[in-house]
């Protein structure tokens, strides 16, 4: 609409709502700020918008949840953030601003190493920020960092700069907010259908993955240049088995929102919020798209606004529908005809009654009236589009029928044969069941094929899985690996989908109780090992379920099922629910059938790890060794059943500061399976125990050579980019930095990062580990040395949100991060860092852990000249390490040689105060051993 005397139309409502908000782009904000200060109608508005920010902040701040503190600031007078100094940005290069919002500032900026344009959001309030904004930056950036799918903007990195600024980088996305781009095109319905249809499946996406956006938004989607849809800011996102929290931010985002908030959002009733609040607004963004209006007057007083959304039902689509601002059947110069054209005159209303419908269903006030799900308003727009009946209009038989005919008019002579031809089919059947050695034939040929059909689904489902090397024969894990990661990862995503399709699909099938518990083992198992715990564990339960009435609770069936769901437990981390469901079980197996049995073995690895993840890592090591010695005593040590369980018991006992026994056992094991070419998987992880145990032990040069034993174990087992194979070269490049390999290094740990990224995402563990691993190296090198900030800020925050602050991954990462910033010239802050990680360590680490951390300070302390403090560091890890891995271990000689270099540099500073002599006494304790690793490479 074009108001008289003003030079151009009015923007949208969404659009003066960005521009109240000063969140709408540069390129855009003149023309609109021109057009309103000469329309009078649309000041008004943007004053309405304004009060109606301070009005949600003061309502925000009168009912803020405890864990959300309101800040004093009111939303609409918070000023403007400074600009990011120059090289805030480690190994980035700001271009300019593109946006402001209620809690960040989107810049556009190029990754110098790679000349990629990126995004990077910075919290608005920097350095400054409150606890409860920081708080809710991260968990936008945790959340988006669990979604890697083509429509949702991807993060790549995350960090804090050195002034105490929360940033993310994001997919530079240049494009058209969804409605506009509707308009500028002029889409026809089919079109602007089939674009919102590959929205609501990307939003399906991320609820499948436990979370839900909340803001979702017309200007929250942007289409890109290739014209495929992007879903943007996560910033009010929560995921689903979070606990409840306030439902209104703080920020003015709320305002861009309120169009489109639900009516359980609009009475405030946090309780009700689930997927089917984003479900509602998709709803009112299609209602929007397509009619060019809202289903309810939203514009006004705020609780007239919010009154409407919770009560006034949704006008009906055709009525709300213009020439001017819904869209047409057919988008300009499209001619064709058929279901989107076919008798339908241009200028007439496109909606019919089944777009009314899947529009209505999607805006039922009531949640168990709407759709149940962002997937089941998709199959709807999809079989729509595709001319077939919607779920929406299922109850009239009539209606499908006649969809059904409309479709395949044509073959409606076929079909009625085929009738006729089941019939006497039909009647032949009836017959045959009077003669009884005929049907007992046909039963059993019914279970033979039933049984067939499992065992295909199964086959076919473990072909899905990229972990299935741990499940199947050894021959054919590198080419099952190979169907998963072969890619860039997309595939991922669609495996998941087939599963979660097929587990939907199976709850609406009557199909006999053992088939369905073998389904549904196979579907929870597979689940599980790509990831998807939570929907894995409910596949698993009802496994469970299914087999404990069917064959009891001591069954095999059932302890299959029952050791596969506490596996998926344990997995997603709730180590006392693991250790419930897993000792009543290996304590039964254990005295039924035996140290052999394999459900004893798999219950008993599932004991020991809840307990070590309990901090009960003795408890552990104990019912380890007991289950080991006895499987022993009854099959020897040679037999693979055996090496499994003391593989286990070695890797319990590297991790709890016993090194030298994990290291006797591991190369036991690895002697052993040096001549079975038929066991590569346990040689793998025999190979990785040799070179964990070596590393732990101080046994530098050795780890490397097993490490590469490792790595080459790995890649002939997993397949080159598995992760698992990633994993492994961490430890290589740590070794290799060791050892002063460090070109090498670099190569190795560049290519464990960029597998981990890919596969893992830019916030999980192990993509933590690599960049640490690392940005050791670089510091080592003394290059690029932003990058290495980067990196290593970034993984101690990761391992810090996750663990804590004083736990052993934590520390390594702060004291990483101290050595970095100590190689860059940066003492102090290094120093700061070192303290705090060794004030730490002293209450939580033990033996040579913390001798690492007594070394780092010790080096920052002598290149500062404090010789006096620098010796006393060094000297107490010199005793900690020499008491925990000897005194001829690699570990032992790099501080040997630090304190010979220390007493060197003070005798040159103060001559004749006994430190020469120090300097040969410390030099002959750092010289080489006689040991070489040359065995290691030849096991």
């Amino acid at each position: 609409m074009r108001r008289r005397g003003c030079p151009m139309p009015c923007p949208s409502l969404e659009e003066l709502d960005l521009y109240a908000c000063e969140a709408l782009a540069d390129d855009a904000r003149p023309a609109v700020e021109s057009h309103v200060s000469d329309c009078a109608d649309c000041a008004r508005q943007v004053a309405e918008i304004r009060r109606r920010a301070d009005l949600a902040h003061r309502i925000h701040c009168a009912g803020a949840a405890s864990d959300e503190p309101c800040e004093e600031t009111s939303p609409s007078a918070s000023g403007p953030a400074a600009a990011p100094p120059v090289g805030a940005f480690a190994g980035y290069t700001i271009v300019r601003e593109l946006s402001r919002g209620g809690q960040g500032i989107v810049y556009q900026a190029v990754e110098r190493a790679t000349k990629r344009k990126v995004a990077i959001k910075v919290l608005l309030e920097g350095a400054d920020a409150s606890p409860a904004a920081r708080k809710r930056f991260e968990r936008e950036i945790e959340l988006v960092a669990r979604l890697k799918h083509p429509h949702v903007l991807s993060v790549l990195h995350s960090g804090v700069t050195a002034d105490g600024r929360q940033y993310c980088v994001m997919d530079y996305v240049r494009g058209t907010p969804l409605r506009q781009y509707v308009r500028e095109r002029k889409l026809g319905l089919e079109a602007a259908l089939t674009l919102f249809a590959t929205v609501v499946e990307a939003v399906q996406y991320a609820h499948q993955h436990g979370i839900i956006h909340r803001d979702l938004k017309p200007s929250n989607i942007f289409v890109d240049a290739e014209d495929q849809p992007r879903i943007l800011d996560f910033g009010l996102a929560k995921s689903l088995w979070a606990p409840t929290t306030s439902l209104v931010s703080r920020t003015h985002q709320v305002l861009g929102t309120l169009p489109y908030l639900s009516p359980e959002q609009a009475r405030g009733d946090p309780d009700a919020l689930d997927t089917r609040t984003d479900v509602y607004a998709l709803g009112v963004i299609l209602y929007e798209l397509l009619t060019g209006d809202f289903p309810y007057p939203v514009v006004g007083q705020m609780a007239d606004v919010l009154r409407h959304i919770a009560e006034t039902p949704p006008a009906p689509p055709a009525a709300r529908w213009t020439a001017e601002s819904g869209v047409p059947f057919r988008a300009a110069g499209d001619r064709r005809r058929g279901l989107f054209g076919a008798g339908r005159k241009a200028g007439r209303c496109p909606i019919d009654d089944d777009v009314q419908t899947i529009l209505l269903r999607a805006l039922a006030k009531e949640r168990e009236r709407r759709y149940q799900s962002a997937g089941e308003l998709a199959r709807d727009i999809r079989h729509y589009l595709a001319g077939e009946a919607i779920a929406a209009r299922r109850d009239s038989r009539f209606y499908v029928f006649r969809k059904t005919l409309h479709r395949y008019r044509a073959a409606v002579g076929v079909v009625a044969l085929l009738i006729v031809t089941l019939t006497a089919a039909l009647a032949v059947s009836v017959s045959a069941r009077n003669r009884a050695e005929q049907e007992r034939d046909r039963a059993r040929a019914a279970e033979q094929r039933k049984r067939m059909v499992v065992d295909f689904l199964n086959e076919v489902l473990r072909s899905a899985n990229p972990f299935a090397a741990e499940h199947g024969s050894d021959d054919e894990a590198p080419e099952r690996a190979k169907l998963l990661y072969a890619g860039q990862g997309g595939e991922v995503a669609t495996v998941v989908d087939v599963l979660r399709a097929a587990a939907r699909r199976l709850d609406g099938l009557a199909v006999d109780p053992r088939v369905e518990a073998d389904l549904r083992h196979a579907l929870g198992a597979t689940l599980t090992d790509v990831g998807e715990f939570h929907h894995g564990i409910v596949e698993l339960r009802k496994a469970v379920e299914l087999r404990r009435a069917l064959t009891g609770g001591e069954s095999a069936e059932t302890i299959e099922s029952l050791e596969r769901l506490t596996h998926a437990v344990f997995l997603e981390g709730d180590m006392t629910a693991t250790l419930a469901l897993a000792r009543p079980v290996y304590d039964a197996l254990l005295s039924r059938q035996g140290a052999l049995d394999a459900g004893t073995r798999a219950f008993g690895r599932h004991v020991g790890r809840a307990l070590e993840a309990l901090k009960r890592p003795d408890e552990a090591i104990q019912i380890l060794r007991h289950l080991s010695d006895a499987a022993a005593a009854l099959a020897g040590p040679d037999d693979d059943r055996v090496i499994g369980l003391r593989l286990e018991l070695a890797r319990l006992l590297s991790n709890h500061d016993q090194p030298v026994e994990a290291l006797r056992i591991n190369m036991e094991c690895m002697s052993v399976l040096t001549t079975r070419p038929d066991a590569r998987r346990l040689y793998a992880r025999a190979a990785e125990g040799v070179a964990d145990a070596l590393f732990d032990a101080g046994r530098y040069r050795e780890a490397v050579a097993a490490s590469r034993t490792a790595v080459q174990s790995c890649e002939a087992v997993y397949g080159r980019d598995h992760p698992l194979t990633a994993y492994q070269r961490v430890y290589l490049c740590w070794a290799l930095g060791q050892t002063d390999q460090l070109e090498e290094a670099r190569k190795t740990g560049e290519q464990a990062l960029d597998a981990h990224r890919r596969f893992s995402g830019a916030e999980h563990e192990w993509t933590y580990r690599a960049e640490r691993a690392l940005a050791r190296v670089l510091a080592g090198l003394r290059k690029e040395p932003e990058r290495a900030e980067a990196m290593a800020r970034h993984a101690f925050a990761g391992y810090e949100r996750i663990y804590g602050a004083d736990h052993v991954q934590t520390l390594y990462a702060r004291d990483v991060l101290g050595v970095v910033l100590h190689h860059a010239g940066r003492h102090e802050a290094a120093e700061s860092l070192l303290r705090e990680n060794v004030a730490l360590g002293a209450r939580s680490l033990k033996g040579w852990e913390y001798a690492r951390h007594l070394r780092s300070l010790g080096l920052c302390l002598a290149e500062r000249g404090r010789r006096d403090e620098a010796e006393q560091h060094l000297l107490h890890a010199w005793t900690r390490t020499t008491a925990a891995v000897g005194a001829e271990s690699d570990a032992a000689h790099q501080v040997a040689g630090d304190l010979a270099g220390l007493y060197e540099a003070w005798d040159a500073a103060e001559p004749g105060q006994g430190h020469g002599a120090k300097v040969a006494e410390w030099r002959s304790r750092a010289t080489s051993r006689i040991a070489t690793a040359q065995s290691v490479e030849e096991g």
